[in-house]
């Protein structure tokens, strides 16, 4: 199941992102063909034929290069396409998009937007990462599936947008389209022969192909029960309709149903296929990746393809042209030739796996295969500046093709798409004059055909100056704040502010804002007023546009694109009873992957359990198991190690365990604190110079203790130092590591006060005298949750009426406070406090009325902050633990009244 990598930034293409749907407008080679109307059945857009792109986009051999994986780009790079309909409305779509590795050397991802003319804005899908991706129109639920009644623009075409963000970089190598046929209403057989094989964390599908010429592919519906309907309760869809006669179900656990049925071209679809059922198998699936030496080459030349990220255990099974059917199995080579004899569009693959057939991974790439080779459009321009009316004679005659003729060709003046002076019969438009009138940055654009049917493009800036005497246009300038959106289960916390003021206009003259905050493309009336909000979202990539307008109604536009999370709630176990607090943190492991970890206390077997999620993105739970037998009330998991290692407290003691399988297995426990008193209980967990440290509880004495490892591989622990040992204190510590110093902040029992002590040296073995943070009226300070941002402190944190507060220190030592900042009574049992993106996020479970809670400041220094809104609505939340994911994202671990623990984080869709 595709999930987003990482948080959608701002778009900084440049060409600004289209605002609502692009206009449209009848291209010179079709006004000969329009009469015709012939059937678009499979038209192939090739990757190439963009009609405008924005941010980081590149030819690629015959695809188109979207994105920028240096990591400069953190914005936004879209690449669109005008797919003709010929009248009618889309049935099938295929995209062939092979994946190249993101900044993190992982599996980029990108999105699908449709050009949804019924309701006047981009329709997404997506993330994916999969090489071949399609989508069919159906009338059943589903994220495969598109069902609006109009796509088309005014002159009938389709239009398609791929697009990436952050360090994501793909090849677009075409999109396939076929359209609807009002004639057929025949649905395609049911699909036969369907057969489910358990594999380590998955489930492998097969069944026998469907013979229907008009077949588009088949819809693969799986649950955790039985079912009949794909849109019954529990029914999840693949991202994509499936093309093949095999599929992967990766991130599963436990026992998964499957049905597929097949849907054709025209929207209709089968009946669903008899129930076949599996047992996903606990243990990771391989991580590999299929790489192509070329994304085009001509006939009969030399291709091959690469298995990259596979171990050496591992067999390999090729389909080498993409046929459905393995030519060479139980391969160990990674490098395979391919056969390029014959033109067309190949989709080689290959299956990985291990001896036992438990650990399977597939891989595919796409390859275009051609007779002949492109032409290089070369454009020149007599002048490429001047003051309006500027006359400028363009000449492309220099355009050449290597193994045939140019044949025809022509210019878009403007730059919008759409030709203005063209004839793809013969070469007289290749030379060609035209005159602007509007100040402006032209990109002109030369697009040559050869005698095959192959073309290229080649752009030539044009800039337009108004003169003196001519008013010149404003130039629009939009940004947004925040960088995206987090949205509570029915509101988000927070607007979404807009700015333009920083348009400006050449001129000097004064400038006015007409708004679309809502991406609609509808805009308002022009004001004065050069900001505007929204706080009403719907969850996915969402748009907002300005026109700005000077006194001589010249008007220029700017668009931006933001992203919208909300949370999603999934089961990670039940049946015990699960008690005390939880722990969750994510790795980045040594040995290739990341993956999150959750700790926890079955409190009716007393056994400390564990569970790991096999993916970045919180999906795929493996079953948990016992890690320590008859305790572990409390534990707390090591923050940024590159394996699991975690402290827990059983029988009065505090013990280390470390996993060096990620997180399959824990190595036997070490001690840390094991001495005659009660030690170890609120136990809390910091990682400094590649060293596990603890602070915790010693209810003995009531005294706050800390231990650090002696050795970075975690042989034993040094003494423990009592850290504070005034009064009945240190209970709940949180403990942070910045700037060589360790700090903690603590609740003091005693006189129901917060406090915060730091260490004195790097060791951690000496520490100053503690400081008091919160000595209201009152009791204050329990579970507090500790930042260290820009050499300060700030903590969020308890009274004894579960009311939360939030406090700031004035010095990088902690030793001055600020005053408390109320922040509202909801009944915390426990918060938590993370940044996120550019603001402070804290997190609480409300045990009284049954619900999760969040609330974000409005920018990182925490003095203003929005309204509550809530994670997760109907369930108890008791104990909750926050930590970040790799997208950026909080990732939420906690326990409800039915002693269910649960994972949540914002999700795109």
């Amino acid at each position: 199941m595709p999930e987003s990598s990482q948080p959608v930034g701002q778009l900084q293409p440049a060409m600004e992102f289209p605002s609502g749907l692009p206009a449209d407008g009848l291209q010179p080679w079709e006004e000969t063909r329009a009469g015709s109307a012939l059937d678009a059945q499979s038209e192939f857009t090739a990757g190439t034929q963009r009609f405008l792109e924005g941010g980081s986009v590149l030819d690629a051999g015959a695809a188109s290069r979207i994105g920028d994986s240096s990591g400069a780009g953190d914005g936004m790079s879209f690449a669109l396409y005008r797919l003709p309909m010929a009248g009618q409305q889309p049935g099938a779509l295929a995209f062939d998009v092979n994946i190249l590795p993101d900044g993190d050397f992982g599996p980029s991802s990108y999105y699908i937007g449709l050009s949804n003319y019924a309701a006047g804005r981009w329709e997404w899908h997506g993330p994916y990462s999969e090489h071949h991706v399609r989508l069919v129109r159906s009338s059943q639920p589903g994220p495969d599936v598109f069902a609006s009644e109009d796509y088309t623009s005014e002159f009938d075409n389709l239009f398609v947008n791929v697009l990436v963000h952050g360090s994501s970089q793909v090849d677009v190598l075409g999109i396939s389209s076929d359209s609807l046929s009002g004639a057929d209403a025949e649905a395609p057989p049911v699909p036969q022969g369907l057969a489910a094989t358990g594999i380590n964390g998955g489930v492998a599908l097969t069944w026998n192909p469907v013979l229907a010429a008009d077949l588009a592919g088949y819809r693969v519906n799986f649950s955790k029960q039985a079912f009949s309907a794909p849109d019954e309760a529990g029914v999840q869809h693949a991202g994509f309709v499936e093309g093949n006669t095999r599929h992967l179900l990766a991130g599963l656990s436990g026992e998964v149903h499957v049905r597929i049925s097949a849907v054709d071209n025209n929207g209709n679809e089968s009946t669903l296929s008899d129930e076949v059922t599996a047992t996903a198998l606990s243990g990771d699936a391989p991580l590999i990746r299929l790489e192509v030496s070329n994304n085009s080459v001509p006939r009969n030349a030399v291709a091959t393809v690469e298995v990259v990220g596979g171990d050496e255990n591992l067999l390999y099974d090729y389909d080498l042209d993409g046929d459905g059917i393995y030519e060479l199995t139980g391969e160990t080579d990674t490098l395979k030739a391919l056969p390029t004899q014959e033109t067309g569009l190949i989709r080689p693959a290959v299956r990985a796996s291990d001896l036992d057939g438990e650990r399977i991974a597939l891989g595919g790439v796409s390859l275009l295969i051609s007779s002949n080779s492109r032409p290089v459009a070369d454009a020149l321009a007599s002048v490429q500046f001047g003051t309006a009316p500027l006359s400028v004679d363009f000449d492309g005659s220099g355009s050449t093709d290597f193994d045939g003729t140019v044949v025809g060709g022509g210019w878009d003046f403007d730059g919008d798409g759409v030709y203005d002076s063209y004839d793809e019969g013969s070469t007289a438009n290749l030379s060609a004059s035209h005159q602007y009138n509007t100040p402006g940055f032209y990109n002109a654009r030369l697009k040559v055909l050869d005698d095959e049917g192959a073309w290229d493009v080649d752009t030539i800036g044009i800039f337009v100056d108004g003169g003196e005497t001519q008013n010149r246009p404003p130039v629009a300038n939009l940004v947004f704040s925040p960088d995206f959106i987090i949205s509570g289960l029915y509101v988000s916390p927070i607007d979404m502010q807009f700015d333009a003021s920083s348009s400006f206009d050449p001129d000097f003259d004064t400038l006015e804002y007409a708004w679309d905050v809502n991406g609609d493309g509808s805009y308002a009336s022009y004001q004065s007023l050069s900001t505007a909000s929204i706080s009403s979202f719907t969850q996915g990539l969402q748009s907002a546009g300005v026109r700005v307008r000077d006194e001589a109604g010249n008007i220029s536009q700017a668009t931006v694109v933001y992203a919208v999370y909300q949370f999603n709630s999934q089961l990670v176990d039940s049946g015990r009873t699960v008690g005390n607090a939880t722990s969750i943190v994510s790795v980045d492991s040594i040995l290739g992957s990341t993956r999150t970890g959750i700790a926890y206390y079955d409190s009716s077997n007393d056994d400390l359990m564990f569970t790991y999620c096999t993916d970045q993105n919180g999906y795929s739970w493996q079953p948990a198991y016992v890690v320590e037998a008859l305790g572990g009330e409390w534990m707390s998991l090591v923050p940024n190690a590159s394996d699991f290692q975690m402290g827990y407290y059983r029988d009065g003691n505090l013990y280390y365990r470390e996993s060096d399988d990620e997180g399959k297995s824990f190595e036997a426990p070490i001690d840390v604190d094991t001495g005659a008193d009660d030690a170890g209980m609120y136990v809390d967990a910091v990682r400094l110079t590649n060293k596990p440290a603890f602070a915790y509880y010693n209810a003995t004495d009531g005294d706050l203790y800390y231990a650090v490892s002696n050795s970075v591989n975690v042989s034993n622990f040094g003494t423990p130092v009592n850290v504070d040992g005034t009064g009945d204190t240190g209970l709940y510590p949180d403990v942070v590591y910045s700037g060589g110093n360790h700090s903690i902040a603590y609740y003091r029992q005693d006189n129901g006060n917060l406090m915060f002590v730091q260490s004195t040296d790097t060791s951690g073995l000496n520490w100053g005298s503690p400081v008091m943070v919160d000595g209201n009226d009152g009791d204050v300070g329990r579970h507090p949750s500790m930042l260290s941002i820009s050499f300060k402190f700030c903590i969020a944190y308890l009274d004894s009426l579960n009311d939360v507060w939030f406090v700031k220190s004035s010095d990088s030592s902690g030793s001055a406070w600020g005053t408390p900042l109320h922040l509202g009574n909801v009944n915390a049992k426990t918060c938590e406090m993370m940044v996120v993106g550019d603001r402070l996020a804290i997190f609480i479970g409300d045990d009284v009325l049954g619900r999760g809670e969040f609330i974000l400041s409005e920018d990182i220094s925490g003095d203003s902050w929005g309204s509550w809104e809530y994670y997760d609505y109907g369930d108890t939340t008791g104990f909750m633990s926050a930590a970040p994911m790799f997208n950026g994202m909080p990732g939420l671990a906690y326990w409800d009244e039915d002693q269910e623990l649960y994972f949540t984080t914002p999700r795109l869709d």
